[in-house]
């Protein structure tokens, strides 16, 4: 009788320790030395040293804080409540989700309207959320990868996203920080899900996630779902719970918006004037500083602002609404291509927030980012055709990636709207290498 064969040693996965060492060491030391330039530079020629590497340009916005955001957040302070979003008092507002001015507010009540303590403090934040994110990309790939080189590729792809977005990873702060980390609660809630949740519990606490998240970002909520179907294929009565769950923690915003304004707002109001922006004030669909934004009422006092404090901001939206839908009869195939447009501008072809940005930077500047921001799209393609049946957290990524992107796509598209991805992307990035090095290696795996 011949003995049984010996079992094979289980795989073992790469370590993550130096490539996170390396992510975390990129983050914090890119967020202090973007925001030294505020200590360091007396001659404005020595603006030169820091990203876009242009004599006397400060590119420097950590003051900014989301706009319409920071506006909503004084007026909370101020007692008007959740209003006033273009820096006048123009009355009750749902432009913007409500979380972030709430937690805004907080941080302001707290620091007796410390300005710069609300400054650092989500400066703070979003270091943070960027060192979080670096770790859940390494984490995930390590748990994926058949090879080990895949981490570190990971750790590369990392580092490499963040320069090619280096203003909206160090140099301005927004809702990016938020919406990320909510992506991050998001992937980590998907990793833990039970294939088979053991209880109702399960179904409500992530249907509770679900709420919070959408309450950050309508997309989000979106991306939940998506998340959901993909963890609980044809578990209607979870699906039904969680979805109780979600909405329950929606209602109360809802409810405040019916009684204000009259109609169904469950996040944000402001999805026509979007749909507008991109259709009418734009040559080709992409908003940026030279089109689609020198008008918006809150970066311009003047006629649009001006309308929307008159009328209110339903009336407002709804003369948007009437505007892009002339606009959208009267020329389908327009729309089609601004849509067309904006896919290729959020997947594969690199496209500054303005031309003036796009004229400043050097040759090499243009060539890392025409390079580095279609990978993780090439990534995406990677995993379609590979021939090797993708992990679920892939799936997971994949999933992700599309169904954050598709409705800015549809509506309206910039660069700040895809940064956010950015840990997403980056894992896609090692997925895919993980593949091809496998493939080189003839398929063997880790050992």
């Amino acid at each position: 009788m011949t003995a049984p064969a010996p079992t094979p040693p289980a795989a073992r996965r790469p370590r993550i320790t130096l490539p996170f060492a390396f992510v975390t060491v990129v983050v914090v030391g890119c967020t202090v030395w973007a925001d030294a330039v505020k200590y360091v530079v007396t001659d404005p020629a020595d603006y030169a040293y820091f990203p876009p590497f242009v004599p006397n340009e400060n590119r420097l916005t950590t003051h900014h804080l989301g706009a319409e955001y920071l506006e909503i957040s004084f007026a909370l302070r101020a007692g008007r409540g959740f209003a006033d979003p273009f820096k006048e008092e123009s009355g009750p507002t749902a432009w913007m989700p409500p979380v972030l001015p709430f937690f805004q507010a907080a941080v302001l009540w707290a620091s007796d309207d410390d300005f710069i303590v609300l400054k650092y403090v989500v400066i703070t934040l979003q270091m943070l959320t960027l060192v979080f994110t670096g770790w859940l990309v390494l984490a995930g790939a390590a748990r994926v990868a058949r090879t080990r080189g895949a981490v570190w590729v990971a750790a590369a792809a990392y580092v490499a996203l963040l320069a090619h977005d280096f203003r909206h990873a160090f140099q301005t702060t927004h809702d990016t920080w938020l919406i990320m980390l909510a992506l991050d609660v998001l992937a980590l809630g998907f990793a833990l899900l039970p294939e088979r949740p053991a209880g109702w519990r399960a179904a409500a606490g992530w249907g509770a996630v679900g709420g919070g998240v959408a309450l950050c970002g309508p997309v989000l909520g979106l991306v939940w779902a998506v998340l959901t179907a993909l963890r609980w294929p044809g578990e209607w009565r979870r699906w039904a719970v969680a979805v109780t769950a979600a909405g329950g923690i929606m209602l109360p915003w809802a409810v405040r918006n019916a009684v204000v304004f009259g109609r169904l707002v469950p996040v944000k109001s402001n999805a026509f004037y979007e749909l507008y922006q991109a259709q009418c004030l734009t040559s080709d669909g992409l908003v940026g500083a030279d089109a689609g934004f020198p008008t918006h009422p809150w970066r311009t006092p003047g006629a649009e602002r001006d309308r929307y404090i008159e009328v209110g901001e339903m009336a407002f939206l709804d003369e948007k609404r009437v505007i892009f839908l002339a606009a959208f009869r009267r020329a389908p195939d327009d729309f089609a291509v601004r849509v067309w447009n904006r896919l290729a501008a959020a997947t594969v072809v690199y496209m500054p927030f303005s031309k003036t940005e796009l004229a400043k930077q050097t040759e090499a500047q243009v060539l890392f980012s025409d390079v580095v921001h279609p990978l993780p799209f090439l990534a995406l393609v990677v995993l379609v055709v590979a021939p090797r049946r993708p992990h679920r957290y892939e799936w997971a990524a994949a999933c992700t990636y599309v169904a954050w992107l598709l409705p800015y796509v549809v509506v309206s598209y910039y660069g700040r709207y895809g940064f956010p991805l950015l840990g997403v992307k980056a894992f896609l990035c090692a997925a895919a290498a993980d593949r091809i090095l496998t493939g080189l290696r003839g398929g063997r795996r880790l050992e």
